[in-house]
């Protein structure tokens, strides 16, 4: 009965461990293009400033496939990098930020 009791623990632990590591990205907003787009030595105005010469609509549902290719291609060629890990299908609704697209174009 102990040996049971031991492993329903253990078990219980892993899935709790992982639901924690799942739950980051799954149930915080995804970020906003000024706060999502990175590079080295960029402050938070000079990115809003590039953002804003590449023409980026920070908004899924106000963008399309072409113009969402366009507007991360200018950001990569200025230099910058992104991680769309905090961007999927639980937390990409409504008015979210462009990169949520990438949840929709799968």
């Amino acid at each position: 009965m102990k040996k049971i009791l031991v492993s329903l623990a253990a078990i219980t632990t892993l899935i709790l461990s992982g639901c924690a590591a799942m739950s980051p990205s799954y149930h915080q907003p995804p970020p906003s293009a000024d706060q999502a787009w990175k590079k080295s030595g960029a402050t938070l105005e000079t990115t809003r400033a590039d953002l804003k010469s590449c023409n980026y609509i920070d908004n899924v549902s106000q963008i399309n496939k072409t113009k969402f290719e366009k507007q991360t291609q200018c950001m990569k060629d200025k230099g910058y990098t992104i991680s769309t890990k905090p961007y999927n299908a639980y937390n990409c609704y409504g008015n979210a930020p462009a990169m949520c697209a990438l949840t929709r174009m799968k």
